[in-house]
């Protein structure tokens, strides 16, 4: 069994592979797999037919783990998502919320990054940095936490500290009189 842990920004990822390999000049017969991908719902793939086996070595990868470049949303990496009002007036403070995606758009329950708020409001009142924690579950909830004080089109976005490619906007906020 091979199984590794990798942390990306704020997100944790976990990998593990079994492996049958026969040795060179070995007597017997071809190892057959019988190894099959898991997960908490049951098997999702299954292996069939001989495992080539070949006289070099094995290789690994080496190097860092790639990363997305590129805004998010547009190129499946991990992300935030920020939802608050549409609609302001000036001056009253509203509830945002800011949701931590995966690469394949789910909410990413074990997130702990640390979250920077900026604003095109230059006289925003905005909530500090924020770091999420595992009860969190991806999810945090700032009640009251923005206020937005210049009459006109808005955007508030929210950025991973560490890992500036994990960021997530709500534009087209209207704020009134």
């Amino acid at each position: 069994m091979v199984s590794g842990t990798w942390r990306i920004g704020g997100i944790l990822l976990a990998a593990a592979c079994a492996l049958s390999v026969a040795a060179c000049g070995s007597s017997g017969p071809t190892p057959q797999p019988s190894t099959h991908a898991t997960n908490s719902s049951g098997p999702t793939s299954t292996a069939s037919g001989p495992i080539s086996t070949d006289s070099g070595p094995i290789s690994t990868a080496s190097g860092p783990i790639s990363t997305a470049s590129g805004p998010l949303g547009t190129n499946g990496g991990p992300s935030l998502v920020v939802q608050t009002s549409k609609t302001f007036t000036v001056g009253v403070a509203h509830t945002v919320t800011v949701t931590a995606k995966d690469a394949l758009g789910k909410v990413a329950p074990g997130y702990l990054g640390t979250i920077h708020f900026t604003c095109t409001d230059k006289n925003a009142i905005l909530p500090h940095d924020y770091t999420f924690t595992a009860a969190d579950n991806g999810v945090h909830k700032f009640s009251l936490g923005i206020t937005l004080k210049t009459v006109g089109k808005q955007s508030v976005r929210a950025r991973d500290t560490v890992t500036s490619t994990i960021t997530g906007v709500q534009n087209g906020i209207v704020v009134s009189a």
